[in-house]
């Protein structure tokens, strides 16, 4: 365990040493615009993305956000994206769809 924490440290030290770490940084951001998602960068989201955009919130009211599910067995660009969503604004937005 304390070899595996070691290494982590050691590939993120090396990612920022040349750079890959604002690059891969920067790739996810282009994703969520091209999502149509609202790109949240401030510190409050911990750095996840929101998956709905500023418009279907409403102002002044609270909304619970979850981590969006997820195949366990997912590979590829998507894998390490944690996606915020309210299950309740998806289903409404599936229903916008259906009708």
């Amino acid at each position: 365990m304390k070899k595996a924490k070691e290494k982590e440290k050691e590939l993120e030290e090396m990612d920022e040493s040349f750079g890959i770490g604002a690059l891969l940084r920067e790739e996810q951001l282009k994703k969520q615009k091209k999502r149509g998602g609202n790109v949240e960068t401030e510190p409050s989201s911990g750095g996840l993305i929101v998956g709905h955009s500023v418009q279907d919130f409403q102002e002044g009211r609270e909304t619970i956000l979850v981590l969006e599910d997820k195949s366990l067995l997912l590979d590829g660009e998507d894998a390490d994206e944690e996606i915020l969503i309210n299950p309740n604004m998806v289903e409404n937005e599936r229903t916008k769809i259906k009708c």
